[in-house]
């Protein structure tokens, strides 16, 4: 991940599509990722590489710890891409058990989008 681009700003539909998608299947502790998930307001960009992962800004008065940490066991898998090399979407937990980090990896030229959902299958 490169440097922090430290600017806040507020959530998208977009965004919270991207995260709702990833907690869409069962596994333990998605309760409380689909809680953290609803409590986020704002997120901040956090590569300069030019994709379009953030971090989350979780209320913690309000949305529970999971007992998952460092990667998360789902990923968005894109099925085809017409325009390069198909992206994933991984996430992250940090030591308290809070979504620390939504990448999106690009295997060519990074752009600024998400891939497009409906062409994403949820691994997990």
């Amino acid at each position: 991940m490169a440097e922090m681009l430290d600017h806040m700003r507020r959530v998208t539909d977009t965004e919270l599509e991207v995260m709702n998608l990833l907690a869409s299947v069962e596994f333990e502790g998605v309760e409380q990722l689909r809680a953290q998930i609803a409590s986020i307001g704002e997120v901040e960009p956090n590569c300069s590489c030019g994709c379009p992962s953030f971090t989350p800004t979780i209320d913690r008065t309000v949305a529970p710890a999971s007992p998952l940490r460092t990667l998360l066991p789902t990923e968005l898998v894109e099925e085809e891409r017409t325009d390069g090399v198909p992206r994933t979407v991984v996430w992250f937990a940090d030591a308290d058990g809070y979504i620390a980090n939504v990448e999106c990896v690009y295997y060519d030229d990074a752009l600024s989008e998400w891939p497009d959902l409906r062409r994403c299958t949820v691994l997990g």
